[in-house]
């Protein structure tokens, strides 16, 4: 499942490269900021013509937020983070049961001081309120994404010297949205698949006259995911060369792809069981990404009914779990030893072959859920 995100600065004046960039890549859901319509006036006509449906939130002539979808979407919500009823957030569920919240940040206009300048104290208020909204998740899968207006890390611009007391990129801003990501151990998954300090821009501003040329670009553009759902991700794109298209926005869009099936989110469970950075792992769709970032290969074995991997038989380490399997051996004379339907004398018998095994080879028992639907 491909889920992209893009503040579009202006639906209905960008609507060709919206258009375009649907046809293009064929993301399963786009997420759009700053949308700046009315839904009445949303137009939703274009994008049915591409099998799109559309969940709004929108606002005349400022903010605005909305979901487009090819895929059933249910239990959508608005949530006013700006506690001033800005259209900024809308979130839905996902066939596959996963949670999938879009944000519009303020952007906190020009002076980094919430006694001088108002909007910046709304713009901490709005990232403090979705910390306290956070932090009371329960362990569903849940992605949250858009423009948070706010770039992170020193790699994140241009210059991090030159921006330091720049609205986005102010300390104060960093510790807030710090915050925010610690509330639910959310995986940044940009940062993710493109590690600091390796340049990763979202957003170039409409005053460089040539905006490649001087690349004076910020993340401001992100997805994030809980640990249950990040271990479904595998791959995420920045769309750069968006920002040369015609009428665009100041932004381009982001996409991370899933594997929600090779790697099933896993199921909500009780608030105590929720993964912690050092203490469980997260599964990949080949081999398994712990927390911290390292790959390392799947258990082998068989997972026995009181929890532990029994060795692998002789011959088949690392062979699928879905593999056919091997015929039965071919009876023995019995002996008197508790080893003797298998073969080997009691001196160099498995520490393995303590009972007489199935005629027919049975499948591991398992102990999880069926995964969702892709």
């Amino acid at each position: 499942m491909k889920i992209a995100s893009w503040n579009i600065n202006s639906v209905r004046f960008r609507l060709a490269i919206v258009e375009r960039f649907l046809r293009e890549n064929e993301p399963d859901v786009l997420c759009l900021q700053e949308t700046k319509v009315i839904d009445q006036d949303f137009p939703a006509d274009a994008f049915v013509r591409l099998g799109y449906s559309t969940v709004l939130h929108g606002q005349r002539m400022h903010h605005g937020v909305a979901i487009l979808s090819r895929v059933p979407v249910t239990e959508d919500d608005r949530l006013d983070w700006q506690a001033n009823r800005e259209a900024r957030h809308i979130g839905v569920r996902l066939p596959n049961g996963v949670r999938l919240e879009n944000v519009y940040v303020p952007a906190g206009g020009d002076v980094p001081d919430r006694e001088v300048n108002p909007k910046f104290g709304q713009k901490l208020d709005f990232l403090e309120r979705m910390t306290a909204w956070s932090a009371g998740l329960d362990d569903r899968p849940t992605l949250l994404m858009g423009d948070f207006n706010v770039a992170p890390l020193e790699c994140d611009v241009w210059s991090h010297r030159q921006l330091i007391d720049v609205v986005s990129h102010t300390p104060i801003e960093v510790d807030a949205l710090d915050r925010l990501r610690a509330a639910a151990d959310w995986v940044d998954l940009g940062r993710h698949f493109h590690p600091a300090p390796g340049r990763l821009h979202t957003w170039w501003s409409y005053r460089a006259k040539d905006w490649a040329a001087s690349d004076r670009g910020r993340r401001l553009d992100h997805q994030w995911a809980t640990p249950a759902a990040a271990g479904a991700a595998t791959r995420h794109t920045v769309f750069e060369p968006c920002r040369s298209w015609e009428k665009p926005s100041d932004h381009v869009p982001i996409m991370t792809e899933f594997d929600f099936c090779g790697g099933a989110p896993a199921p909500p469970g009780r608030r105590g069981h929720r993964l912690r950075p050092t203490s469980r792992t997260i599964p990949f769709p080949t081999g398994i990404m712990t927390s911290n970032g390292r790959r390392r290969a799947p258990p082998a074995g068989r997972l026995t009914s009181n929890g532990r991997r029994s060795a692998p038989p002789a011959g088949r380490a690392g062979t699928s779990p879905l593999a056919p399997p091997p015929p039965p051996p071919a009876p023995r004379r019995a002996r008197s030893t508790p080893c003797a339907a298998v073969g080997p004398s009691p001196s160099t018998a498995s520490p393995s072959c303590r009972s007489k095994p199935p005629t027919t080879p049975a499948s591991p028992p398992s102990t999880r859920e069926a995964p969702p639907p892709c």
